[in-house]
């Protein structure tokens, strides 16, 4: 089991949930983003300890309901502090850190409802690309990142 807490913005109230599911283990630096109005969110990595993670998973805020995502992350090296964002269509994942890496890689991943399952695609882009980083921030704006 694990706990959500959120904070109604209009009413100043906290607000706890307990969910049901296969929650993700104790960790930092893990990131999520919003997949649907719905609520519902795609948690990706993060570490803990010496322990780097490249696994993911679904959070339903309707049902307060964890499901790991069991198929394709592992394509993904194990990360921290890598930047995460969605454009309305797909995820974008770009940089992090593990204990011995830093990373300049870049992936899309598109969820496909229906089938429960993430499609991973590396993308390789052209021109001058941003050097290794970790700990930086991304946004989306007019489909560019």
């Amino acid at each position: 089991m694990s706990i959500v807490d959120g904070l109604d913005f209009k009413s100043g109230q906290w607000q706890r949930k307990f969910c049901t599911g296969e929650a993700p283990s104790t960790r930092s630096s893990m990131q999520n983003v919003e997949l649907s109005s719905r609520g519902l969110y795609l948690f990706f990595g993060g570490y803990y300890v010496e322990e780097y993670f490249n696994d993911a998973y679904l959070l339903d805020l309707s049902s307060f309901e964890w499901k790991k995502i069991s198929s394709g992350m592992a394509e993904i090296s194990k990360r921290s502090y890598f930047s995460m964002v969605f454009d309305g269509e797909s995820t974008y994942i770009y940089g992090g850190r593990n204990r011995t890496d830093i990373f300049d890689d870049l992936y899309k991943i598109a969820y496909a409802s229906e089938s429960k399952k993430l499609i991973i695609e590396p993308i390789v882009a052209i021109g001058d690309k941003p050097s290794e980083m970790f700990g930086h921030t991304a946004i989306i704006s007019k489909r560019s990142m």
